[in-house]
């Protein structure tokens, strides 16, 4: 007497299954997709903001331990924040070799001003680790911004607020 193997049923999914299961994917992407449409601007709106903070970081230490006076410019005009450091009356721009100088991406303004809101052109940072008090509005055009402000001279600068379109 022969004797056949048992076959054994493997558990699988109908194509029925396979289907609901795709169509239950496609409309929680239709759902989330128009959420997620700025997504990538706010990033560059925000990764703008922690470099701005991270140049007066800069210009706060190299002034303290040169012993010179440096500034943070903004230039609206080349779309840039630039580190300079003062050699006698005048101020060269650190390179952006050395991190001296950020560009702003497209769709994105820094406004300088002080802590009365009245414009300013540029910040200084002082050796003895003192630094000019400002405020600095990133915003995009959407109306999104970002508030990074130093309130006190003896304070580093940091974001203080973050807001979506108005």
């Amino acid at each position: 007497m022969r004797r056949t193997a048992p076959q054994i049923r493997r558990p699988a999914f109908t194509l029925l299954e396979l289907v609901l299961v795709m169509l239950v994917i496609t409309i929680a992407i239709a759902v989330v997709a128009p959420t997620l449409r700025g997504w990538s601007r706010g990033s560059h709106l925000r990764d703008t903001a922690e470099q701005f903070v991270t140049l007066t970081r800069l210009a706060r230490t190299q002034a303290a331990s040169s012993a010179q006076l440096h500034r943070v410019t903004v230039d609206p005009g080349k779309h840039r924040c630039v580190l300079s450091v003062q050699d006698g009356q005048q101020f060269n721009e650190i390179s952006a070799a050395m991190d001296g100088v950020i560009e702003i991406p497209d769709g994105i303004t820094i406004q300088m001003t002080d802590l009365q809101n009245a414009p300013r052109e540029f910040v200084e940072f002082y050796p003895n680790g003192r630094t000019d008090t400002a405020r600095f509005r990133v915003s995009m055009d959407d109306g999104s911004e970002i508030i990074v402000e130093c309130a006190a001279p003896t304070e580093s600068f940091r974001i203080t607020k973050s807001g979506g379109p108005r």
